[in-house]
């Protein structure tokens, strides 16, 4: 084989879904919308992308559709060492693994049994987060999850309980008669998954990611490869400048780092015992190390385009 075209013939050939790439660039050729979701094995799609673009570089989605999932451990931001950290942590017998997300299959691809899920997301993309249920894993879901989710981990341990949102989630409450316990936090998975934690009796609590922050072009946007909304169009990306780096994120994790702070602190001034450790290298990461100091936005509106 020569050609770029039998190349994406014969990964098709094997299983690999794929799609056409800038060059070296990890931009699909076929614009913002023509990224990995419409990664095909189709073999008259494939001889028809790469008939018009015969130099176009190979794009296969990572993840449960390819069957493969992709580490991008960067040692100069650290990220071996919090790689490593992990591993260590998760055969410890003392801890307890809890992904929330992507991180699910993730961890399963890597040989790390997640002791916990958390979810509490209402949107049905999330089932898709899922692949198979482990059999050791137990799935926390708040009733907002949507039906699919619950569908999809049917048969699983599985512990309900309620995201306390105001009058609507004491209106499942009464009205349901339910037992399952009200959990107060922040706006996202991750930090609610922190007062999940905290409400069943954990005090020492690690943090892996979570950075509130992307690659610094903006191409990696998330940790691993897992369902999310098409594009993310209400999310643009915007550029700051923090302690003497530039971060690429959005005003939604924006907002997420600063309830971060807000909820740690309601969370240690009632129960000072907690131990809180964040590894990576990321926005949040970089807040919590210090010094204190305003976030400056250097530009707004990135130019973003789908991978």
């Amino acid at each position: 084989m020569t050609s770029p075209v039998e190349y994406a013939l014969a990964y098709a050939a094997i299983g690999w879904p794929v799609f056409p790439l800038e060059g070296k660039r990890p931009h699909p050729v076929l614009g913002p919308k023509g990224g990995f979701k419409l990664a095909t094995r189709d073999t008259k799609i494939i001889e028809r992308w790469w008939t018009a673009h015969p130099d176009a570089n190979i794009g296969v989605p990572c993840g449960p559709t390819s069957g493969f999932w992709v580490v991008d451990v960067d040692p100069r931001n650290h990220g071996d060492t919090a790689w490593t950290t992990l591993l260590e942590q998760s055969k410890d017998p003392d801890s307890d693994v809890v992904s929330v997300s992507g991180a699910h299959d993730f961890l399963l691809s890597k040989g790390i049994v997640p002791r916990f899920h958390v979810e509490c997301d209402p949107r049905p993309h999330k089932a898709d987060n899922i692949a198979v249920p482990h059999v050791d894993t137990e799935y926390l879901l708040s009733s907002t999850c949507h039906p699919k989710l619950f569908e999809k981990v049917a048969g699983a341990k599985i512990r309900l309980w309620h995201t306390s949102d105001g009058e609507v989630a004491r209106r499942i409450v009464d009205e349901l008669k339910s037992k399952a316990p009200l959990v107060f936090g922040g706006g996202s998975v991750g930090l609610r998954s922190l007062s999940v934690m905290y409400r069943m009796g954990y005090r020492k609590l690690s943090i892996f990611g979570m950075d509130c922050s992307f690659s610094d072009d903006g191409s990696v946007k998330w940790a691993g490869a897992h369902a999310q909304k098409e594009n993310q169009k209400e999310f643009p990306l915007v550029r700051v400048h923090y302690n003497g780096r530039i971060f690429t994120t959005t005003w939604i994790l924006l907002t997420y780092g600063t309830d971060f702070f807000d909820m740690m602190n309601r969370m240690l001034e009632k129960d000072p015992s907690i131990e809180l450790r964040v590894y990576g290298d990321g926005l949040l990461q970089a807040r919590v190390s210090g010094p204190t100091e305003p976030i400056e936005v250097l530009m707004e509106k990135v130019k973003q385009e789908a991978a």
